[in-house]
């Protein structure tokens, strides 16, 4: 089985993705895909200070077809009609704590476009049979940094709630596609 970490280099602002190859045995790769900015520190990592790969490419479903995977499952964290407007964080705070990293700036005042392409791109590919997307049923109300658990488990239930109700189309699309 294949596994592969999506991460964002500090210095040039782009997506780096580690294959098992690349991992070693601490999973500096993984902890580095999943440092989050702001409340995480960069990771050192093969030359490199590395965040969360969702900074650089939110939805990766270009990574995948490069890949060569031609039919992909993909599971959204925001419902359909869900698409950003804005980053996150003021360009001066961003500024400020990562002045030494300017790429990396630009990367995350664009990222609400990238996530706004690439979901595009996940709606494009299912349009023309080469991709599955499961979405929340129902607008998400938490954010990102959210710590209630009774919260999360309110959306960890919705999505298993909607994926039971999408699983007999799930399972067409990959008897269809010869998985």
């Amino acid at each position: 089985m294949n596994i592969t970490a999506g991460t964002t280099d500090c210095a040039t602002g782009k997506a780096v993705f580690f294959d098992k190859k690349d991992m070693r045995e601490d999973f500096t790769a993984v902890i580095a895909s999943s440092s989050l900015p702001v409340v995480s520190k960069p990771v050192k990592f093969h030359g490199m200070y590395l965040l969360d790969g969702g900074v650089s490419a939110p939805i990766p479903i270009e990574r995948a077809i490069d890949d060569g995977f031609r039919k992909n499952i993909v599971i959204l964290t925001r419902e359909k009609d869900f698409y950003k407007t804005k980053s996150d964080m003021p360009k001066i705070f961003l500024e400020r704590k990562y002045r030494h990293y300017p790429e990396l700036v630009k990367a995350m005042l664009q990222r609400p476009q990238v996530y706004n392409d690439e979901k595009k791109m996940c709606y494009s590919e299912q349009e023309k049979g080469n991709a599955f997307v499961i979405e929340p049923s129902k607008p998400v109300i938490i954010g990102r940094y959210c710590t209630k658990p009774d919260k999360l488990e309110e959306l960890y239930n919705l999505g298993a709630e909607d994926t039971k109700n999408k699983l007999s189309d799930i399972r067409r699309f990959i008897a269809l596609n010869n998985f």
